[in-house]
């Protein structure tokens, strides 16, 4: 998996790099916490 466009947005260097460790703390909070959403909505039943 590739994330990309964070610098086609005409964003300087700083508010890229923002958006994209942003972007990367996104992951590590809901990333663990999608199996449990799944069972809970009957995901793949």
């Amino acid at each position: 998996m590739t994330e990309s466009g964070f610098r086609e947005r005409g964003w300087d260097e700083a508010k890229a790099a923002a958006k994209y460790a942003e972007h990367v703390t996104g992951w590590d909070f809901y990333l663990p916490r999608l199996p449990a959403y799944a069972a809970k909505v009957g995901a793949g039943a």
